[in-house]
């Protein structure tokens, strides 16, 4: 029970990490009065998903042909490097205003799909490094799509609530949480 919890509470941690740059650009979307809508949310929701359970697969395929505790430091090597590159990295928030161009007060499908896979570069690295620990797949993938979605619609009804009060771009703390996730493999 023990091993099933300290899984999930991991898991439910990265999902939350995955799903901080969907909330920032959905929270910039708002308050800058963009829609979004289902079609667009959708898009961005599966991309992600897709992205990570497609990365997960190809870390348990290479998983058998390493020995000993090697999975578990590559996981935790490919966590903090993406952890890193996320707190070097822009802002988020300039990011989704460069992919909503061309009707400033919609985010269109055909804007979302860009937005999705650039937001979603951090799924792969993600989900190869988790792949090659024991941390369950249909688990991750669903916490990530159920934690992305909510991201999306949350983050635009809450940027659109706080419009003007609050200037804080969360794909910083997204790194720090891949970091502390890598240091708990390590573990």
């Amino acid at each position: 029970m023990w091993l099933f919890m300290s899984d999930f509470f991991s898991l439910l941690i990265l999902a939350l990490a995955l799903s901080a740059d969907a909330f920032t650009a959905s929270f910039v979307y708002g308050a800058d009065r963009v829609k979004i809508p289902f079609l667009s949310t959708l898009i961005l929701t599966l991309l992600s998903t897709g992205i990570l359970g497609s990365f997960l697969l190809v870390g348990r395929l290479i998983r058998p042909f390493l020995s000993g505790r090697l999975p578990a430091l590559l996981a935790a090597l490919l966590l903090s490097l993406l952890g890193i590159q996320k707190l070097c990295s822009g802002p988020t928030k300039e990011m989704a205003r460069r992919a909503n161009e061309k009707d400033p007060e919609i985010l269109t499908p055909a804007e979302a799909l860009p937005l999705g896979t650039a937001l979603s570069i951090d799924s792969a690295a993600a989900g190869a490094g988790m792949g090659l620990s024991e941390s369950s797949v249909p688990l991750l993938m669903g916490l990530t799509l159920v934690l992305t979605f909510l991201a999306v619609k949350g983050g635009s009804r809450l940027g659109r609530f706080t419009a003007d009060r609050v200037q804080f771009d969360f794909s910083k703390l997204s790194g720090f949480v891949l970091l502390l996730l890598a240091l708990w493999k390590l573990i």
